[in-house]
């Protein structure tokens, strides 16, 4: 059986090619036990609580881009960047979640001047996103590759260097 063939985790689609570096990485993330952030967003209210479960996992597949190689990948919504930012409280957690997948440190850095993203990076994302998984779920809001939505990642600023779309 090739590793093609076995189940693909987080739903990467069939036609992906995965290396077994990479098919390690994103079976770490997708088994990665996050229910200390689901709990946090529960009890913040962050998230409306039919939706934690589904950005948990929007949130790994979002690092699994990153962990598949893709760069200049915006974050496009706030709900799934919320993820991040409570498991990045979590600093013992999400020190070994980072070195156990990526073997370093990933950062996140959100800019305070409030400009948009770069229209690039967006369709970026979407570009990846649809290649390794298929089309966007509406959890990640309605964004448009011809369209800079502004003001929807990092609580309505946007976020840049330390992303992994700029490590």
């Amino acid at each position: 059986m090739s590793l093609q063939t076995v189940t693909r985790p987080l739903g990467i689609l069939p036609n992906v090619s995965l290396t077994n570096n990479q098919l390690r990485k994103v079976r770490a993330i997708e088994s990665y036990d996050l229910r200390f952030v689901a709990e946090r967003l529960k009890q913040d209210g962050t998230i409306e609580p039919y939706l934690i479960d589904e950005v948990v996992t929007e949130f790994k597949r979002y690092m699994a881009l990153f962990a598949l190689g893709h760069k200049g990948l915006a974050m496009i919504s706030r709900k799934i960047d919320a993820v991040w930012h409570s498991f990045i409280l979590f600093t013992f957690e999400y020190q070994h979640f980072c070195k156990q997948v990526f073997g370093k440190f990933i950062h996140h850095t959100p800019q305070t001047n409030g400009e948009s993203l770069p229209l690039q990076t967006r369709k970026n994302f979407i570009h990846a996103y649809n290649k390794v998984f298929g089309e966007l779920p509406l959890v990640w809001g309605n964004e448009d590759t011809e369209s800079a939505v502004k003001d929807q990642g990092c609580g309505g600023k946007t976020c840049s260097a330390g992303h992994p779309q700029y490590a």
